[in-house]
């Protein structure tokens, strides 16, 4: 597993190569969680280009960390998202939670 970070205009954006599984999420939770409490940071970006699966403790996750950053008035989005992930997000609604995008060009500019 795989996990990097740049941060452009107040913007963390997080590339993900790995599965968000229940093996996976507790190392991912340590790799994001110092950013979600730097309140410089406004906006968050997670890359699912090369996320091949997630699962039910994936979605915990995501929706923890969305709340967090919502108790902080900062914003969660994600993009490059899969086939499979895109159904799982339809399944549990996160596509009705949290702005996808079909690239980080595109979300990053809706995110100024």
């Amino acid at each position: 597993m795989e996990i990097t970070h740049r941060i452009e205009n107040k913007t963390c954006i997080f590339t993900f190569d790995s599965a968000f599984v229940a093996a996976d999420i507790e190392t991912i939770r340590n790799y994001v969680q110092p950013f979600i409490e730097d309140h410089a940071i406004d906006n968050f970006l997670f890359n699912f280009k090369s996320v091949s699966n997630i699962d039910s403790t994936g979605i915990g996750f995501l929706m923890e960390t969305r709340k967090n950053l919502d108790d902080r008035h900062a914003r969660l989005t994600f993009c490059e998202t899969n086939e499979y992930v895109d159904d799982i997000f339809d399944i549990t609604n996160i596509d009705t939670m949290v702005s996808l995008y079909s690239s980080e060009k595109e979300a990053l500019a809706n995110l100024i």
